[in-house]
């Protein structure tokens, strides 16, 4: 019989109030290995252990792709149980701060925009993430691609019919 075994390491970096999630890392292997970015809507839980149904499946996706980990950042930091994603939620100065030093290291290989169609539409979640593009260095830039469905739309993973089909990643235009 073989065992195989397994250590996550999940880091969440979050405000003293425990309002605001920033950043969650979950990494395997040893470190400084190729790990993979992806851009969300914002967060619902500050919780480092506990998946909802989209970091769940980002996790599997991620694993199926071979990077040996991941960092889980959001248009929005504030944890807000609506589905209204708001400026008002929003700690800019800190999480622009934060954002622009991760999404640069070396070891991200590739930055996914996982927010469905709420970034091809004029308006906050549109000019929020071209807000957090325009941190990244020339090479990032580079690195940056969305989830698309059939039609190259971008779509967001809970979408019923890629939740268990390989993602397809294009480059797309804002």
């Amino acid at each position: 019989m073989k065992v195989d075994t397994h250590v996550v390491k999940s880091e969440v970096f979050l405000n003293d109030e425990r309002t605001h999630r920033y950043l969650l890392k979950r990494t395997w292997g040893s470190d400084n290995q190729a790990i993979v970015a992806i851009i969300t809507l914002k967060p619902v839980s500050t919780s480092g252990l506990e998946n909802d149904l989209t970091t769940m499946l980002i996790q599997n996706h991620v694993v199926d792709m071979g990077y040996k980990g991941y960092l889980v950042v959001n248009l929005v930091s504030g944890v807000d149980t609506t589905k209204k994603l708001s400026e008002k939620i929003l700690d800019r100065e800190s999480e622009d701060e934060l954002l622009k030093e991760v999404l640069n290291k070396k070891e991200v290989q590739q930055i996914i925009i996982d927010c469905g169609l709420a970034v091809t539409q004029k308006g906050f979640a549109q000019e929020r993430l071209k807000e957090i593009l325009s941190l990244l260095n020339k090479t990032n830039q580079h690195k940056v691609v969305a989830i698309v469905d059939d039609d190259n739309r971008p779509i967001h993973p809970l979408v019923p019919s890629i939740r268990n089909q390989p993602w397809t990643l294009k480059k797309i235009k804002l």
